[in-house]
């Protein structure tokens, strides 16, 4: 309401997002897709369409206008009225948001596991509180490394209050401090200590989270799931932490470890169920990028997937997971569709739950402007995670809101300048411009930095015979081939070079390959912006059949 009646005193006039910031928030600090999914909440709510607006336009790197013509009310307008000073009022009750800061580790050096593992599982907590935004794993973690006191960490990630603690674990006993801080002024709230035993550390994290509601007067919820002992073997706990610790480095190397310690977890106590969902995890991710062939990786994925919900059924992301592979395995969408209500179902407020959602529940059928305004909501929670803003720079690139596109490009770069997706993103962004030059040099970065992954090349020589060096596009052509024959490399990759070379036939061929192979890339086929002209042919149309993809008329805007 706030932001309408600011909009309404400045009909047909441009503002900008600093001016809206400073008379909506009064200046304080929010994160840039907070006012983007106001702006997007209230489009909603009035029946408007960004693309063809009547209400509110959106002023490519300048700011919004309202359009619509506004009226002077002088008679009934009391409910006008009430409502307008209602929300007023609760304007100066800053809606709460929080960061829970790694625990420090007081006990055994292999204990760091089992205290990241902790500050996660309190996340996980908080995230279901109504009306409580908590900051993603990810996000905070990245902040405390960066350094700086309670207020600089507050400010960077725009939330009002912060978790800190430490743990010290001594044989079957542990120590668990915990104090909640209001970040702006550096004030504890509230701090307890929890003397346990070791087993009881679940039940520690389901009261410090009834600490931290009661704390901020919020919610409870009746709906909300209480935490319950995921195994009764600590042993198997700690394998599981550990493997969530080298899962998350995502490199080779670790996930190999990860995959170790999530099977050592599972072979001490067969019903852990968050350790199969996590062995699910991490057979999709090696699918996803390539490092397994994914047909394979797939399916070694969703028996672990279905073994975590027959134990456990009540796990959202694991819904949500198995959604994916239903996805990537079977092309099965109506089955796609019925695993992410069930997710949502059981856990609205979770952000990998959404982030999936957006990944294969919309951007597969072209609603790619849908799935950008879902990823906002979880960038709002995670801004630091470079991965999930590739995803949304993606989102922006497939609606063709090629502004917003750049601007989360150069906002990777800035959070993390050595990432390869930073300088794919960058790269995506000016192929999008027709900068095809500088397009070239940004997917170089971006394959030096990823150690040369063939994803990372196909991107590469598409931009190549894009920009018009075709001896370098073919060169990069012929050496995915030749790695072909004793590797998995992505066909679609081959595909989009092959495609830039103008060779339909053999572009068209090596699609088909992908889709057989269940090569996750060919998958966004309805949004890629350079598959535009040979959408009309035939063995376009019989491609979307084999993928069961209905096609759509693809609506970009032209910010």
């Amino acid at each position: 309401m706030d932001l309408l009646v600011f909009l309404s005193s400045h009909e047909g006039t441009v503002v900008s997002r600093d001016e809206i910031i400073q008379a909506v928030w009064d200046g304080r600090f929010i994160s840039e897709s907070t006012l983007t999914r106001t702006v997007a909440d209230l489009r909603r709510t009035l029946g408007d369409d960004a693309r063809k607006s009547e209400y509110i336009e959106t002023i490519a790197k300048r700011g919004y206008r309202l359009v619509a013509r506004v009226s002077s009310i002088t008679d009934s307008s009391t409910g006008i009225t009430a409502a307008i000073e209602a929300s007023a009022t609760s304007h100066d009750q800053m809606q709460p948001s929080l960061v829970v800061l790694p625990f420090a580790n007081f006990g055994p050096t292999d204990d760091r596991y089992f205290c990241e593992g902790l500050t996660e599982e309190i996340i996980n907590g908080l995230t279901q509180l109504p009306g409580l935004r908590v900051i993603s794993r990810t996000s905070a973690f990245a902040a405390h490394s960066q350094g700086g006191d309670i207020s600089a960490i507050g400010s960077r990630l725009g939330v009002t209050h912060a978790i800190e603690g430490s743990v010290r674990r001594s044989g079957d006993r542990i120590r668990v401090t915990a104090q909640l801080i209001e970040t702006e002024g550096q004030s504890h709230l509230w701090s307890e200590r929890f003397d346990r035993a070791f087993a009881d550390v679940f039940v520690i994290q389901d009261e410090i989270a009834d600490a931290i509601a009661r704390r901020l007067d919020l919610t409870l919820g009746a709906g909300r799931r209480r935490a319950a002992a995921p195994t009764s073997d600590m042993d198997a706990y700690r394998s599981f932490q550990e493997g969530r610790h080298h899962f998350l480095k995502g490199t080779h190397e670790s996930l190999e470890r990860a995959r170790r310690c999530f099977t050592e977890a599972i072979g001490r106590d067969p019903n852990f169920a968050v350790a199969h969902d996590a062995l699910a995890e991490l057979f999709w991710y090696l699918g996803f990028y390539g490092m397994m062939v994914p047909k394979e990786a797939f399916t070694a994925a969703v028996w672990e997937c279905l073994r975590a919900l027959e134990i456990d059924d009540q796990l959202a992301e694991a819904h949500g997971l198995l959604a994916m592979l239903r996805k990537e395995l079977d092309y099965d969408w109506p089955e796609v569709d019925r695993e992410f209500a069930r997710a949502m179902e059981l856990d609205s407020q979770s952000p990998v739950v959404r982030f999936r959602r957006a990944l294969c529940g919309l951007m597969p059928h072209g609603r790619a402007a849908e799935a950008a305004a879902e990823l906002e909501r979880v960038v709002d929670t995670d801004p630091l995670s470079v991965v999930v803003r590739w995803w949304l720079g993606s989102m922006y690139w497939f609606s063709g809101q090629t502004s917003r596109l750049h601007e989360q490009a150069e906002r990777m770069l800035e959070i993390d300048p050595t990432h390869p997706s930073s300088h794919m993103m960058l790269g995506t962004s000016l192929f999008a411009q027709g900068k095809l030059g500088e397009a070239v040099i940004s997917y170089e970065k971006a394959a030096e930095l990823g150690g040369h992954l063939p994803w990372l090349l196909g991107w590469l020589g598409l931009a190549c015979a894009a920009a018009g060096d075709r001896d370098r596009a073919a060169a990069l052509r012929d050496t995915l081939v030749a790695m072909s024959v004793t590797t998995y490399v992505p066909p679609f990759s081959i595909a989009g070079i092959v495609l830039g070379l103008g060779d339909l036939d053999d572009a068209f061929r090596w699609m088909e390959r992908a889709a057989d192979a269940r090569d996750p890339l060919v998958v966004p086929i309805l949004c890629y912006p350079f598959l535009d002209p040979i959408r009309g042919d035939d063995r376009y149309r019989a491609l979307l059949a084999t993928l069961k993809l209905t096609e759509t008329i693809s609506v970009r805007s032209s910010n």
